[in-house]
C-alpha cells in the first residue's frame, strides 16, 4: 500500500473507533453534561473569595493526582517528563491596553481570582518536575495576548525560550 493509502485506511479506522468506542461515547456524554463558559460565569460570580479557594483546592488536588499518575507511570516504564503551568492573562500583573480589551473574559474579576489562588496554591504545593512559567511574560512591554488565554506567535516563542531553557538545564545539564 501506498502512504496515501494507508492515511485513508487510518482516517476511516479512526472513525470507526471513534464513532464505535464506549469510552469516546462516554466523555462526549460528559462533556455535554457540563456548563457552558457563560453559564460558570453566571454561577461562579455568585462565589465568595472562600468559595473560590475551596475550587481551586479542588483543581489542585486532582491536578495533583494527575500528575502522581505521571509519576508512577514515569517509574514503571522509565521515562522523565517536565510539565509547566504557562502564562495566561489572570496570573498577569498588567496587562497591555490591546490585552486588557482584546475578550471580555479578561474582565471576569471571579475567573481571576481563581486563577490567582490555584496559581499560588500549586506553586506552594509544586509537585516533583513541576515548572510555574506563568510569569515568562511579566516583563513584557508589547502585547502577546490573544486573548484570555491564548498567546500570539511572538508570545509563543518566549515561552518556548523559557521552556527550552529550562530543558537544557534539566536534561543536559544534569548529565
Amino acid at each position: 500500500l501506498r502512504k496515501k493509502d494507508m492515511e485513508f485506511v487510518f482516517t476511516g479506522l479512526s472513525r470507526l473507533l471513534t464513532k464505535h468506542s464506549m469510552i469516546y461515547r462516554a466523555i462526549g456524554r460528559g462533556v455535554s453534561l457540563l456548563p457552558s463558559e457563560q453559564e460558570f460565569q453566571e454561577v461562579a460570580s455568585t462565589y465568595t473569595d472562600r468559595e473560590l479557594q475551596m475550587l481551586s483546592g479542588d483543581i489542585i488536588e486532582y491536578y495533583l493526582k494527575s500528575m502522581d499518575l505521571l509519576d508512577h507511570l514515569a517509574q514503571a516504564y522509565d521515562f522523565k517528563y517536565i510539565s509547566f503551568w504557562q502564562p495566561v492573562t489572570f496570573t498577569e500583573v498588567k496587562l497591555t491596553d490591546e490585552e486588557a480589551t482584546v475578550d471580555p473574559i479578561v474582565d471576569d474579576k471571579t475567573l481571576a481570582k481563581l486563577f490567582q489562588f490555584t496559581n499560588e496554591s500549586l506553586t506552594a504545593r509544586a509537585p516533583p518536575h513541576f515548572f510555574n512559567i506563568s510569569g515568562a511574560l511579566s516583563d513584557r512591554t508589547e502585547s502577546y495576548y490573544i486573548d484570555a488565554y491564548h498567546l500570539s506567535e511572538e508570545g509563543n516563542e518566549l515561552v518556548a525560550a523559557k521552556i527550552v531553557s529550562i530543558l537544557e538545564k534539566e536534561f543536559l545539564l544534569k548529565k
